[in-house]
């Protein structure tokens, strides 16, 4: 039993002419791991036009999500720092305040007023602090290995080259 599959009917290049990625995403691996996934499989609409119109409008409407997604996968952090906080206070405070210089002359038992100073304070106080590290709760190896069972699953381009399969192809069971 033969099945219909994309490749030998329409060929890649005429059924992805209209897809249009967030900037960051190449295109080029994007279409060829789509391929590389789907491209033996039965498509859903056997009609080139609508295939074609169907592919256009689905990247269309995935965009903002890979973008966000691409975005999320790309994202620099450390594995085997499990906090980070960046921490910024600017306190500005004005204090104006007034000296007043009371003098006792030697034939009286009396202050009087000598001098007065009016002045004004400027105290500002900036505090700026990056806090990152391990809080202690998970180890570093501990870690360490999550972030290598997770990495395989972090791959963009099989993420949305599966999301591709899900929505033009006929499932065989």
């Amino acid at each position: 039993m033969n099945f219909i599959n994309i490749i030998d009917i329409y060929g890649y290049d005429v059924i992805f002419s209209g897809v249009q990625v967030p900037d960051g995403i190449d295109t080029e691996t994007l279409i060829n791991s789509i391929i590389d996934k789907c491209g033996t499989s039965e498509p859903l609409y056997t009609d080139m036009p609508l295939l074609e119109q169907k592919i256009t409008v689905w990247f269309k409407k995935y965009r903002h999500s890979f973008e966000r997604l691409y975005r999320a996968y790309m994202a620099d952090y450390n594995a085997i720092h499990n906090y980070d906080r960046y921490e910024e206070i600017d306190n500005d405070n004005n204090r104006k305040a007034s000296d007043l210089l009371k003098v006792s002359p030697y034939d009286t038992d009396r202050f009087i007023n000598d001098s007065n100073t009016d002045r004004t304070e400027n105290i500002n106080n900036k505090h700026r602090a990056h806090i990152y590290g391990n809080i202690g709760v998970t180890t570093a190896p501990q870690m360490l290995r999550e972030e290598l069972n997770i990495v395989p699953a972090l791959n963009f381009y099989n993420v949305v080259s599966d999301l591709f399969y899900d929505e033009f192809f006929i499932k065989v069971m």
